[in-house]
């Protein structure tokens, strides 16, 4: 029992890694394809005028639906013995819209946000790599949420912030103002926050972004990293449950765990 039980988890460890690489694969080539390769992340970033990143949402879990309805900015007239169309050039507002929860499981969130930015409790850096901090949050599916709130609350308090919005499941990027936000709990799903939020959409990202297009592609690359960093952790999370089993019944047998070791090298 506990030699299949290290066997499942040695399987299910190598079952993460391939699907990390996969993972990681089409993020690259969706950073470089976005007309061509859809990613599925979503992510809110908040920047300041000089492009200074002040917090970040890369949500664990994708939304359950997402809408964008764009208006086009076409007017037409019908005049005595003609029909005129007038057409404007310039960008058209959208509105997205974007509904779903983050569960109730506990999750890290790896990300660009400092201890400073997150305010979290449960914040934490891991060491350099190449002078780049690993930051990450723990952070449960109610926590995420209100982080979720603070972001949304910040965009609008702070005269001094940029709201973008990323989704490269779409291939689009947006400077946009938060219209509308709702948080709902049921008896159905007790427990469980659903969020329903509404978006404008103000100018194209590259348009706009501090710095130019180039620092857009540079924010999503990095964003994409962490997403796929986000979930191999979870997925490994998941994998590594499998050793409470073997655990339970090493402690219930003295001289288990040898005994599983030696059969494992036979």
């Amino acid at each position: 029992m506990q030699t299949d039980a290290l066997k499942s988890l040695a399987m299910d460890t190598a079952r993460v890694g391939v699907q990390t690489m996969l993972n990681a694969s089409r993020a690259y080539i969706s950073a470089l394809y976005p007309n061509e390769f859809e990613y599925y992340l979503f992510t809110l970033e908040l920047v300041s005028r000089t492009g200074t990143l002040k917090q970040s949402l890369i949500f664990p879990v994708m939304p359950q639906a997402i809408s964008e309805t764009r208006v086009s900015l076409v007017n037409i007239k019908k005049t005595n013995s003609s029909i005129i169309s007038l057409t404007n050039t310039t960008f058209a507002p959208s509105t997205i819209t974007i509904n779903g929860t983050f569960g109730k499981k506990i999750r890290i969130l790896f990300s660009q946000n400092t201890k400073d930015n997150t305010d979290s409790p449960f914040s934490f850096s891991l060491g350099a790599v190449q002078g780049t901090k690993l930051n990450g949050d723990v952070k449960t599916g109610y926590g995420t949420t209100k982080l979720l709130e603070k972001l949304l609350k910040r965009s609008q308090s702070d005269f001094d912030s940029l709201l973008f919005l990323y989704n490269p499941a779409l291939g689009n990027s947006y400077l946009v103002e938060c219209t509308d936000m709702q948080f709902a709990q049921s008896v159905e799903n007790n427990m469980f926050w659903n969020y329903s939020i509404t978006f404008k959409t103000l100018a194209k990202a590259e348009d706009v972004y501090p710095g130019g297009s180039k620092n857009v592609k540079t924010s999503l690359k990095n964003q994409m990293k962490y997403a796929v960093i986000n979930r191999a952790v979870f997925s490994m999370v998941r994998a590594m449950s499998g050793m409470k089993a073997v655990i339970n019944q090493a402690m219930i047998k003295p001289g288990a765990i040898e005994k599983v070791i030696d059969k494992v090298k036979k």
